[in-house]
């Protein structure tokens, strides 16, 4: 069980090690997420509330796996 274990913690180790973000292309190294002190998003995005919930937040899930740090506000969340 303890291997298995192991090989689990592993498996995710690498495999987020390996996963995509964005990058630089001067430098290769990750953008800067600094925000001013009188900001608290570094964006928004807003959607049609019939709609758009599920694709809206599909696509602030994937900006934030690609930007570690990424401040997004939807109109749902409280800031």
């Amino acid at each position: 069980m303890l291997a298995l274990l192991l090989f689990v913690v592993l498996f995710k180790t690498i495999s987020a090690a390996r996963a995509p973000t964005i990058r630089l292309a001067s430098s290769g190294r990750h953008p800067a997420l600094e925000l001013p002190s009188e900001c608290s998003f570094h964006g928004f995005i807003s959607h049609a509330w019939g709609t758009g919930q599920d694709q809206t937040h599909t696509v602030v899930r994937q900006l934030q796996l690609l930007l570690p740090g990424v401040k997004i506000w939807l109109p749902r969340d409280n800031p």
